[in-house]
């Protein structure tokens, strides 16, 4: 069900053990998988300052291969609803309330961790549109770009935007989000025509619906992909009326994304070093299979 790995938090919220009687809990099932080799754990760690203390749990080829299998020859009601409970997981790193943490103090490694979640996003998009479940499609999507957006491929967000946008049954302020994530990626990648023209849909969709933040956002997107056109583009001028309509709409993300150092030092201690029992179990089950000697075979 997974893809490129999970964390135990996901585990908890993806597996369902009820059909088994005396079934353990997902925390031991998982203890169980790695002390027989059936799971591998590591730690991110990559060569900036974000490194990241959540453990990620993740199956090799072969056993992934067998599991879906088994997963497949159980009916297929009970893939589906793994795969709804995988996407509505998925789904909230999405919000906006997620995506917004991510242009706020701690954004950068808020997105380092989202970027190892890009195989599961795009998975559970493209579920969600098997599905024709749009509000979670438009979610992965949205959290999918946000994971490519620093570093690429910007056209894997393109690609999946347009498989959203395929959706028949769909909210229009819901098809304005995909289209301006699809505008963004344009932007990103070049594809300065293709970015306008979303944009200018996704504006109508916002206007329609009347979502003042979506229309906003949308025309932010739209000012930045003329700008970029560049006088020897389009020709049209860029629309001001976006980062005023935006600053209206919104709070000012650098505003927020920097509080004041005297409310920094009269946070309290126990609020910086706020415990997060879930990495504590997945630690631990990660050191204790280390520290465990295993059978040679």
């Amino acid at each position: 069900m997974f893809e490129g790995g999970f964390t135990l938090d996901a585990a908890e919220a993806v597996l369902d053990l009820s059909s088994w009687t005396d079934a353990p809990s997902i925390v031991d099932a998982v203890q169980m998988l790695v002390d027989k080799s059936l799971l591998r754990t590591w730690v991110p760690v990559d060569q900036t300052r974000h490194a990241l203390e959540e453990t990620y749990f993740g199956m090799y080829l072969t056993i992934h291969e067998y599991a879906a299998e088994k997963l497949a020859a159980s009916g297929a009601d009970r893939r589906r609803a793994a795969q709804e409970r995988h996407g509505r997981y998925f789904a909230r790193f999405g919000s906006e309330e997620r995506l917004l943490a991510l242009y706020r103090h701690g954004g950068g490694a808020r997105r380092r961790a989202l970027t190892l979640e890009l195989d599961n996003l795009v998975a559970a998009c493209k579920r969600a549109v098997a599905h024709e479940d749009g509000a979670i499609a438009v979610a992965t999507l949205r959290a999918a770009w946000e994971a490519v957006m620093t570093q690429g491929p910007f056209d894997l967000a393109i690609d999946l935007g347009m498989q959203v946008d395929g959706l028949q049954q769909i909210e229009p302020t819901l098809r304005a989000a995909a289209l301006t994530a699809v505008g963004r990626a344009a932007i990103a990648a070049g594809r300065l025509d293709l970015a306008v023209s979303v944009n200018e849909r996704a504006l109508a969709l916002a206007r329609s619906a009347n979502d003042a933040t979506r229309e906003a956002e949308v025309l932010t997107g739209l000012a930045n992909a003329e700008r970029a056109t560049g006088p020897h583009g389009r020709g049209a001028p860029p629309r001001r009326a976006g980062a005023g309509a935006a600053r209206r709409a919104r709070p000012d993300r650098r505003r927020r994304a920097l509080p004041s150092s005297a409310s920094c030092s009269a946070r309290p201690a126990r609020c910086r070093m706020r415990a997060r029992p879930t990495s504590a179990r997945s630690r631990s089950i990660a050191s204790w299979a280390t520290a465990t000697p295993r059978p040679r075979c």
